[in-house]
Formats: C-alpha cells, structure tokens, sequence
C-alpha cells in the first residue's frame, strides 16, 4: 500500500457504492481523526440482508473483555498511525488481531471518529473464521488479559456499552438502499439497488 489512508477487505466482504470517497473526504475534514469506522451491512451466503450495526468509537475496556463493535471491513487508519506509532497487528494472532489492535490503539489514545454511513457489507457464511475454535481461544486470552477490576465488572461495562448505544440513536434506523456485487453480476452493480425498510 502506497497511500496515506489504508484499510482491508477479507475475501467475504466488500465496499459500497461511494465508501471510499467518503472516507477520504472525512479523513480531509478531520485532520485530527487517524482512525475512522464506519457502519456496515451483513448479508447471508446468498448476500440477503440479515442485518446491519451503526457503530460508536470503541471503548478501551468493552473491547477487552466483551468485543470489538466495529468490524475491519468498515475501520480506515492514517498510514501515521503505522509509520509514527508502530501500531502493527500482532502477526501471533489469526482470530482477535482486529480487537488487539484497537486495544493497543485506544491505550495510546489515538484520536478516532466515526463516519455515520454505511460503507461495507460483510457476508455471514456460518463458516467463518470468529467461529472456529481458535477463534474462541483467542479471544477467551484477551479478555483474560485484561486488568482484573474490569474483568470483574465486565456486567456493568456490557450494560454501559448498550445504554451509550441507545443514548446515541444507534438503535433506531430510517429505510435505506442499498447495492451490491452479487454471484450473479459479479463484475457490476445491480441496476435496481436492494430497498429496505430497517427499524
């Protein structure tokens, strides 16, 4: 990668329609923001919607011992936050790198914001990897990780997590559309795009 912003796809998951222009122009609009999420999609095997997640800045704490709310296929980062802080994944994971790296991330609190719109689609197959065994291996050694205090109140910080959530608006949804490459025009955007109505 050669840019001043980076970002990854895995191979089940893709942008939307203007995703990557609106990064660039928040990247452009906040020059004190290094990291950005943005709200994503998820579709089944046959890329139908099953549903979608507005997202919040992650907290420190929440992320360590209950999960990451953002998802890798709607997170952009400054090439700075590589060159000028040496925030790498930690290559030893394969399952709960993502949650790590935002860990370490909010440790040194490097500033973030988020892009309230829907960037990315990300396909639930039932065969993916934040499944497997490993996966759960992985993150049971985050959160054990972490310092005991929040371990034990991790009751408390799920339930501080859900009514910063509602308190946010990111419960509630207005109708949208959406489009998307499918299996079917895999080389085009659907001319019709999928309505729907999300509550």
């Amino acid at each position: 990668a050669e840019g001043d912003i980076l970002s990854y796809l895995n191979c089940d998951e893709q942008y939307l329609p203007g995703c990557l222009q609106g990064v660039e122009r928040f990247f452009r609009d906040h020059p004190d923001v290094d990291v950005v999420f943005g709200d994503f999609i998820v579709v089944d095997s046959d890329l139908n919607y099953l549903f979608h997640r507005k997202v919040q800045v992650p907290l420190k704490h929440h992320t360590w011992v209950s999960h990451l709310p953002t998802f890798t296929c709607a997170t952009f980062f400054r090439r700075t936050v590589i060159t000028d802080h040496g925030l790498y994944f930690d290559a030893r994971l394969r399952d709960v790198g993502d949650a790590e790296w935002v860990v370490r991330l909010l440790k040194q609190r490097i500033p973030m914001g988020v892009l309230r719109a829907f960037t990315s689609v990300f396909t639930m197959t039932g065969e993916n990897m934040s499944a497997k065994p490993n996966a759960i291996r992985e993150r049971r050694e985050l959160q054990a990780s972490a310092p005991f205090l929040a371990r034990a109140l991790k009751p408390l910080i799920v339930s501080h997590h859900r009514l910063r959530r509602l308190a946010g608006g990111i419960y509630s949804q207005a109708p949208f559309s959406y489009s998307i490459y499918t299996k079917q025009s895999p080389a085009s955007m659907p001319s019709a795009p999928r309505n729907l109505l999300a509550g």
